[in-house]
């Protein structure tokens, strides 16, 4: 096995592995929760908690910023322009 295709372990658990997979995502945000659909995420086989990359959070937190804005409760995930 290569260091490429190597699991990346589970920062929690310390057991399982991750793997890449979508997830929908509450965020609260001053009393007010945002559903966020369709979050990559890094997901552990073991103990099935969900991370995400720095990337995708900053992504989150504007998202939702914009969404409380707009007094949007429901949001589908979409990935900055590049």
């Amino acid at each position: 096995m290569t260091p490429e295709t190597q699991p990346i372990a589970c920062p929690s658990c310390r057991v399982g592995s991750l793997s890449p997979g979508r997830k929908t995502v509450g965020l609260t945000r001053n009393d007010v929760t945002i559903t966020m659909r369709n979050v990559p995420v890094m997901m552990c086989d073991t103990c099935e908690k969900a991370t995400t990359t720095p990337a995708v959070t900053t992504n989150l937190q504007r998202i939702s910023e914009d969404g409380l804005a707009a007094g949007t409760l429901e949001i589908e995930y979409t990935p900055p322009a590049a």
